[in-house]
């Protein structure tokens, strides 16, 4: 009859109509997110049962807590990588940062090093 008056099957519904995450603190170790790669495979897993199938992974930059910067957030992204491959969890990942508009943000600004873009010169940001 009508396919509004059939059931959904289980392998069609999604408990989340989003599959893109771009705000999440899952890099093990290096803000108030996950403390290690055990609780981000975790963390992922639970992600990917709700139909998430990309992640922006955002640590946190402050000034006075942490000053996370591109080495050590590719470095923990590409640790958070291997085992994700090795738990055949199937997400892709990639890594940005949620900068706080503080001195040592306009500082980073002004400055050579590159900043940790969503996409192309896309920042997050937050403040106080």
């Amino acid at each position: 009859m009508f396919s509004f008056f059939r059931k959904k099957s289980e392998e069609n519904s999604t408990y989340f109509p989003i599959t893109v995450d771009m705000h999440s603190h899952v890099l093990p170790g290096l803000d108030d997110g996950s403390p290690d790669v055990e609780t981000s495979i975790r963390l992922i897993r639970g992600m990917s049962e709700l139909g998430i199938k990309k992640l922006i992974a955002t640590p946190h930059i402050i000034s006075d807590l942490y000053r996370n910067n591109p080495q050590n957030i590719n470095a923990a992204l590409n640790l958070l990588r291997k085992a994700l491959s090795e738990n055949n969890i199937p997400v892709q990942i990639s890594a940005a940062a949620e900068y706080m508009m503080d001195s040592y943000f306009l500082e980073l600004l002004n400055g050579t090093e590159p900043m940790m873009t969503i996409q192309d010169n896309i920042l997050l940001t937050e403040f106080s």
